[in-house]
């Protein structure tokens, strides 16, 4: 298959100045790995093209980014909750004293999760969408640090992490939720934490001078339950 973007400058563009969706002020970080989507070369330069022509921005609103990239099954008023953004949503129901209910759920994901304007932000450590780990579509792109996966990660985890772990600096988020257990290594480089555990829970905290910090497990890692995400949100709450 042949790209349609040709531009390895615009690619590589977007792997250093995008970072996802919503608002550096707002109340909710969530930081993950990496995106899911970009199944086929052609989508993922849709994406990218679609980035450029608005405007090339480092955040988002992610309706409508996704709206112009024909991806509006997760949004609008017959919106369908996405299985990583469903349990997202329901920390920050909780938190909030909002019955995180199916509907709540579905009615938060489809308007404000990730919005310019809303009081939570989805970023990732690392910029390009993929489908799965197991898969890697950028080989043929030319540039070598996507020769491989491995490069890719090698290249782009530390200054990802640095660009992130100045903007927490910068910006005093209320509360930080990292997700996939897995990745502790790299939320505690950026966080510069410790994490404990909580009772029995699943989930581990820090707490620094004006952030609480968490890592919860990936929402769709097996056995992973949406209590899992409301007892996050309890824990919040109780730490005005």
């Amino acid at each position: 298959m042949t790209w349609l973007v040709v531009d390895q400058h615009l690619l590589q563009t977007f792997m250093s100045r995008f970072y996802g969706y919503g608002s550096w002020r707002a109340k909710y970080w969530f930081i993950g790995m990496e995106e899911g989507g970009g199944d086929s070369e052609e989508e993922i330069d849709r994406r990218v093209m679609t980035w450029q022509l608005r405007g090339s921005r480092p955040l988002e609103d992610m309706h409508a980014y996704h709206a112009d990239i024909g991806v509006t099954r997760h949004s609008g008023p017959d919106g369908k909750i996405q299985r990583t953004w469903g349990k997202l949503v329901r920390v920050v129901l909780t938190a909030e004293g909002i019955e995180s209910n199916r509907e709540s759920v579905r009615k938060y994901q489809s308007a404000q999760l990730g919005s310019a304007t809303g009081g939570t932000l989805l970023i990732e450590l690392l910029p390009l969408p993929s489908p799965s780990t197991g898969h890697w579509l950028y080989s043929s792109t030319g540039i070598p640090d996507l020769a491989t996966r491995d490069r890719y990660r090698e290249v782009m985890t530390p200054r990802r992490s640095d660009a992130i772990r100045s903007r927490i600096d910068d910006e005093h988020p209320a509360n930080v939720i990292f997700y996939g257990l897995d990745y502790r290594a790299h939320w505690e480089s950026i966080s510069r934490q410790q994490f404990a555990p909580v009772d029995d829970q699943r989930f581990l905290v820090a707490e620094g001078p004006s952030t609480r910090f968490v890592i919860a497990p990936h929402p769709v890692a097996r056995g992973v339950s949406n209590a899992d995400f409301e007892a996050i949100g309890r824990w919040i709450a109780a730490r005005p």
